[in-house]
């Protein structure tokens, strides 16, 4: 009699849930839905760039161009950009992907009414 309680009691505790299992199906089911909305953001910019209207007039704008300006010159690639704009600033985010320099580089860029900046943060040889 005591093997059948035990065995009942093994059987309650297999099937419920233990905070470790919990925590591995939420991260698993988190994966997925960022999964799937990097798709849907690469399938809405092959039809060209993204505009949100955010508020307090503010929109946000992503998307990719075949004009690459980079250190002054035109050049032969890719940008991919992140373009934030509110209440008379704007700030870019763009990545040059430069097929002659066989390299990528990271650009912020930043305007305000009275100031212009611009910093290349990052410049990397592709393989």
């Amino acid at each position: 009699m005591a093997t059948q309680a035990q065995e009942d009691m093994n059987d309650g505790q297999s099937r419920r849930f233990h905070p470790r299992r919990v925590l591995g199906l939420g991260c698993l089911g988190l994966f997925f839905v960022m999964c799937a909305m990097v798709g849907i953001l690469v399938v809405a910019l092959q039809s060209g760039p993204v505009e949100l209207q955010l508020p307090g007039s503010s929109a946000l704008k992503l998307g990719s161009s075949n004009f690459v300006l980079s250190n002054a010159s035109f050049q032969s690639g890719t940008t991919y950009f992140v373009d934030f704009t509110s209440s008379g600033v704007r700030s870019i985010l763009e990545f040059h992907d430069l097929t002659d320099n066989h390299s990528l580089e990271v650009v912020f860029h930043h305007a305000t009414k009275g100031a212009q900046k611009e910093e290349h943060l990052l410049t990397l040889p592709e393989p």
